[in-house]
């Protein structure tokens, strides 16, 4: 080859490798200003969907696995509750159940949750379509989200949908207790395994409340602390309907117990936080089923420094017992939120 020929080579070559880093910083380009775009809003999504599954998780376990409770339910702090056993007949809902019930709350209030008004404010558009999603409950609890959504700023159109979360709760250890309490259960149906109940909740360090509803009616209360996180308790309550009336404890209505009721309470981080729980009967001593205070035993005080670290809502449950034996449950709400540090100090005239 002649060196024109050589040079009309290295000039097509060199057009070539010149034409491709054009296209590949073209493509970078857009590729960093789509992120620029998108990455705050897959953020805000993934910030929703962890907030959502726990807040729905902790929703369908307290009405007994389910999102719509069945009509056979027992009334019970404003829930209800299903039956597991009436009458001598179980009806336990099964994993794929509470996935499935599991699913329909996400589904219902993942979009609540995803407010873009500031986002809007500033020039972008949204189109969200149906949510499809996959809830795999197990040693670790998995979702898998299809949710197309565009997003649309400075006439770029960019298309986000798929989104997968993961949290470290052991559903599986909960589904076993269920189980193997079920199973206890239905060996006597019409009495209440408490023998057996207290050897389980030793054994695998979870709690129990037995609420007395009726004459012949009760709801249980599995109480497991932090087992969604620090601070994060979930309470798994199922029904019972017995063939009996003379098993329950005898209560002296003039001593049975009753909260008054109490406000959303507000805390702030690295602030002291106090508060009276106030309840009406004989005699009342109060226990917390949270690591994050000790009630006072006598006196139902509550005072605690919360840390950033305890920062968000809490649903905690506290126990009132009488002189008598008879027992109440309340659940206290506290939003801690965290302490803006300005620099500098007010000082009040």
């Amino acid at each position: 080859m002649d060196k024109r020929g050589q040079l009309s080579v290295f000039i097509i070559i060199g057009i070539i490798v010149f034409i491709s880093l054009i296209i590949f910083l073209v493509l970078k380009n857009n590729s960093n200003k789509n992120n620029e775009i998108t990455n705050p809003i897959n953020q805000r999504i993934n910030e929703c969907i962890d907030i959502t599954f726990k807040e729905g998780i902790r929703y369908i376990l307290f009405q007994g696995g389910y999102y719509e409770a069945p009509k056979e339910s027992v009334n019970f702090m404003m829930f209800s509750i299903p039956y597991y056993f009436k009458e001598g007949e179980t009806k336990v809902p099964d994993k794929k159940t509470i996935e499935n019930e599991l699913s329909k709350y996400i589904i219902k209030e993942l979009p609540k949750c995803l407010n873009f008004s500031d986002y809007e404010n500033q020039g972008y558009k949204f189109e969200k379509k149906e949510i499809i999603l996959k809830t795999t409950l197990g040693k670790e609890s998995i979702l898998k989200i299809n949710y197309p959504i565009t997003v649309s700023k400075d006439n770029k159109n960019i298309l986000i949908k798929d989104f997968s979360y993961s949290n470290p709760l052991d559903f599986e250890k909960i589904d076993n207790i269920i189980n193997q309490f079920a199973l206890e259960h239905q060996k006597n149906p019409d009495h209440i395994p408490i023998g057996y109940l207290s050897l389980i909740a030793n054994e695998k360090e979870f709690l129990y409340n037995i609420n007395y509803i009726t004459e012949n009616e009760l709801v249980y209360s599995f109480i497991f602390p932090e087992i969604l996180g620090k601070n994060n308790t979930i309470i798994y309550n199922f029904g019972a309907k017995y063939k009996w009336i003379d098993i329950i404890p005898t209560y002296n209505e003039s001593s049975l117990i009753s909260f008054e009721n109490a406000p959303l309470l507000n805390a702030y981080t690295n602030k002291k936080f106090s508060y009276q729980v106030k309840a009406n009967g004989s005699n009342i001593r109060f226990e917390d089923y949270t690591g994050l205070f000790d009630i006072d035993e006598n006196s139902g005080k509550i005072e605690f420094t919360p840390g950033p670290e305890d920062s968000g809502e809490h649903e905690i449950l506290i126990k009132a017992i009488d002189n008598k034996g008879n027992e109440e449950i309340f659940i206290l709400y506290i939003n801690i939120e965290k302490t803006i540090e300005t620099g500098f100090n007010l000082t009040s005239t």
